[in-house]
C-alpha cells in the first residue's frame, strides 16, 4: 500500500510536471505574445512620439512662416500705404501745377489780349491822324489851287487891262 501509496504520488508528480510543463510553455507562449505585443506598443509609441515631434516640428515652421508673412504683409501695407500717400501728393502738386499753368496762361492771354487792344487802338489812332492829314493836305491843296487859281484870275484880268490900256493906246 506504500509502494502503491508511493507510486500513485508518482504519478501524481509526474502529472503535476506535464500539467506544470504545459502551463509553463503556455506561460512562455504568452510570455513571448505579450513580449511581442510590448515591442509593438513600443514601436508604436516610438513612431507616435516621431509622429508627434514631426506635427510640433511642421506646426512650428508653420507659425513661423506666419509670423513672417504676418510681418511681409505688414511691410506691404506700409510701402502700399505710403506709395498711396506720394501718389496723392503728386497728383495733389499736379492739381497745384495745372491751376498755376492754367493762371499764367490766362494771364498770358489777358496782358496778350490787352496789347492787341492796345495796338488796335493805336492803329485806330494813327489811322484817325493819318485821315485828318489827308484831310488837311487836301484842304491846304484846295485852298493853294484856289489861291493860283485867283492869283491865275488876277493876271489874267491884269493881263487883260494891259491888254486893253495897250490898246487903248495904240
Amino acid at each position: 500500500s506504500i509502494l502503491e501509496d508511493l507510486e500513485e504520488r508518482k504519478q501524481e508528480y509526474d502529472q503535476f510536471e506535464i500539467d506544470f510543463s504545459e502551463k509553463q510553455a503556455e506561460f512562455l507562449k504568452e510570455q513571448t505574445a505579450f513580449k511581442q505585443e510590448q515591442h509593438l506598443l513600443m514601436t508604436q509609441q516610438n513612431k507616435l512620439k516621431e509622429d508627434q515631434s514631426s506635427y510640433d516640428e511642421l506646426k512650428k515652421q508653420d507659425e513661423d512662416n506666419m509670423q513672417r508673412r504676418l510681418v511681409d504683409l505688414k511691410e506691404r501695407k506700409t510701402l502700399l500705404d505710403e506709395l498711396e500717400k506720394d501718389i496723392a501728393e503728386r497728383h495733389e502738386s499736379l492739381n497745384e501745377t495745372n491751376q498755376q499753368q492754367l493762371e499764367a496762361k490766362s494771364a498770358i492771354e489777358n496782358e496778350r489780349t490787352t496789347q492787341l487792344d492796345e495796338r488796335e487802338k493805336a492803329l485806330n489812332e494813327r489811322e484817325k491822324r493819318i485821315i485828318e492829314q489827308e484831310e488837311a493836305l487836301k484842304e491846304n491843296q484846295l485852298k493853294e489851287d484856289k489861291q493860283k487859281n485867283e492869283e491865275v484870275e488876277e493876271e489874267k484880268e491884269a493881263t487883260l487891262k494891259l491888254n486893253e490900256r495897250e490898246e487903248q493906246l495904240n
